[in-house]
């Protein structure tokens, strides 16, 4: 979040423009006048004010390191490129060839430095900080909304209430002679069901987590801290939803297991139609959550406006 006092560093790239080349190719350069005195250290360096939580010196040469290799290996594909055509036609091509590499090596050292100063100034802005939170504020809601809170106790639970009803039924029958067997299927149907759905529900509780955690980890603009501090005043629901998921699949699994081992009668339904309608206070937290998520939605979208 806002308010880490900064501390100026300096940003130094130091890195050889064949690093990235085979031998021949260094090779190649080396015996060229011209090549020698272009190819040749890379330099970029900069001072700036920065989180130091998060950065530190050895940390950002590092950082530009890895963000110019692409440019590095594009180069060494270019003067690989040139080593085959002089050996394929000869010194007839050579000076052509080194003229262009010239070129190419010049246009490689610009195209490092202007990158190298965009990321900086993103880092120095925080800029990065702030797509980061955004992206995975964003992704997380996605998956928090895309979830049927209405119905993901309701659903199998309903289903798993009206196969017991008809259990009850069928045991009260003399030829109820695998009635159990059948209305087992329909119980694990019903938990499959929610675990596939419960599965999905944690998983997007751990992602609007985490998003919140990164946030508070972050150097963040006030409207995306604004949304950290509202998943973390509804996290207490959100854990209890958390409980409940882990709950209730565990109450379907002992029916279901119950059911299946044929050892079930009439006068224990009323008993599992107790366990399983529990689903209807969960349905509360459920409907919560829905809230929680409605509200936390809002705040982003007016982060996601002021930081474009």
């Amino acid at each position: 979040m806002a308010g880490v006092q900064k501390k100026k560093m300096t940003a130094k790239l130091k890195v050889d423009a064949t690093a990235e080349m085979a031998k021949t190719s260094k090779a190649f350069i080396a015996r060229s006048k011209l090549l020698k005195s272009r190819f040749g250290a890379v330099t970029h360096e900069r001072s700036l004010l920065l989180d130091p939580r998060k950065w530190d010196e050895k940390k950002l040469s590092k950082a530009l390191e890895v963000l110019v290799r692409y440019e590095l290996k594009v180069l060494g594909v270019r003067v690989a490129e040139a080593v085959k055509l002089v050996e394929k036609k000869g010194d007839a091509v050579r000076k052509a060839a080194e003229e262009k590499l010239a070129k190419d090596v010049e246009k490689a050292k610009k195209l490092i430095a202007d990158k190298c100063a965009t990321a900086l100034e993103e880092v120095e802005a925080d800029k990065g900080d702030n797509k980061r939170g955004l992206r995975d504020g964003k992704a997380s809601l996605k998956k928090m909304s895309d979830l049927d809170l209405k119905a993901i106790f309701a659903g199998p639970g309903s289903k798993a209430l009206e196969a017991i009803a008809t259990l009850s039924r069928e045991l009260s029958r003399d030829d109820a002679n695998g009635a159990a067997a059948k209305i087992a299927k329909t119980l694990a149907e019903a938990r499959d069901d929610f675990v596939g759905q419960a599965k999905d529900a944690q998983g997007a509780l751990k992602a609007l987590l985490d998003a919140k955690g990164g946030i508070d980890k972050r150097e963040t603009a006030p409207e995306l801290d604004k949304f950290a501090t509202g998943v973390n005043g509804h996290k207490s629901t959100f854990l209890q939803f958390s409980t409940e998921l882990g709950k209730y699949k565990g109450i379907l699994d002992e029916v279901t297991a119950l059911v299946s081992s044929g050892k079930i009668e009439r006068k224990h339904c009323s008993g599992l139609v107790k366990r399983v309608e529990i689903y209807r206070d969960y349905s509360k937290t459920a409907s919560a959550v829905r809230g929680a998520v409605e509200s936390l939605r809002k705040t982003f979208i007016t982060a996601e406006k002021a930081l474009r």
